[in-house]
């Protein structure tokens, strides 16, 4: 299958994830009055401990949902992909699903640019946390017996396919 559809569904992914995060926040924030609309412009008064707290939030929803059996946040799970160990293996340890949601950090803040174009060149298409941590986002298997690893045509049979 083309890679691309993959990339498509990260993003659909990334998406879904942002909105369910950070949805309550913007609920909770606009009763308290920290988020209003002035002359037609969202005015965002949180500061830096709200942005901190979403950060935080960012960090645990992915860590515990990647760890956990289902190796998947809910936007991962909703656009039908899954985060794996890079040998294939459909395994994930708490710290390669810390280590990949920390790297969000720098991959998304400070240079976006980078950390979002690296799934476009590296090999499995692998963002800059996901190379650091030892893990591939792959495409559910649609046959269990196809493994997910960019690396080997032969490898054991597992329950995962890439594309």
């Amino acid at each position: 299958m083309d890679p691309t559809q993959c990339l498509l569904r990260r993003a659909g992914a990334l998406l879904l994830d942002t909105l369910i995060v950070c949805f309550p926040f913007a609920v909770w924030w606009i009763a308290q009055g920290k988020i209003e609309i002035v002359a037609e412009r969202l005015v965002f008064q949180a500061g830096w401990p709200g942005i901190a707290r979403i950060i935080a939030a960012w960090i645990i929803y992915g860590t515990l949902q990647e760890a956990l059996p289902g190796h998947a946040t809910l936007g991962k799970h909703l656009c039908g992909i899954e985060v794996i160990n890079a040998g294939g293996i459909p395994a994930v340890s708490w710290q390669q699903a810390l280590g990949r949601n920390l790297m969000r950090l720098l991959e998304q803040f400070p240079f976006p640019v980078i950390g979002g174009s690296s799934v476009f060149w590296s090999t499995g298409h692998r963002r800059l946390g996901d190379m650091a941590a030892g893990t591939l986002v792959i495409r559910r298997a649609a046959r269990a017996d196809e493994v997910c690893t960019p690396w080997s045509q032969a490898a054991p049979a597992q329950t995962h396919t890439m594309q």
